[in-house]
């Protein structure tokens, strides 16, 4: 379902326990541009898919649950990105907290450009 890189997995587990979240929600912003986002979740819905993936509790709600097949879930910390970043195998495009977080934009052709 989700693939999750080692350094993501460090931090979305430490970010998680400081502020006391038991699980990271995943949205479809844009199927058409594969733009996701990430919100800690502390009371998901009757209706939300509830899954781990390496340790980590995700909630998905009903819409999003249908886009999870392919996603990998980074994090980039170097000198023109600092964020997550969360790819589609399926579909064409730029991921999410880098790009809609002021790290950077998503252009026209898919690309997150700073």
């Amino acid at each position: 379902m989700i693939n999750i890189t080692e350094i993501a997995q460090g931090k979305l587990k430490e970010i998680m326990a400081e502020n006391k979240a038991p699980h990271m929600r995943i949205y479809a912003l844009d199927r058409t541009h594969s733009t996701y986002e990430l919100a800690f979740e502390w009371n998901p819905k009757r209706t939300d898919l509830v899954f781990d993936v390496e340790g980590i509790s995700f909630v998905a709600d009903d819409i999003t649950k249908d886009y999870l097949q392919g996603l990998t879930i980074d994090y980039e910390d170097n000198d023109d990105e600092v964020g997550f970043t969360i790819h589609s195998t399926l579909n064409t495009g730029c991921g999410a907290l880098a790009c809609d977080h002021g790290f950077g934009h998503c252009s026209g052709d898919g690309e997150c450009n700073n």
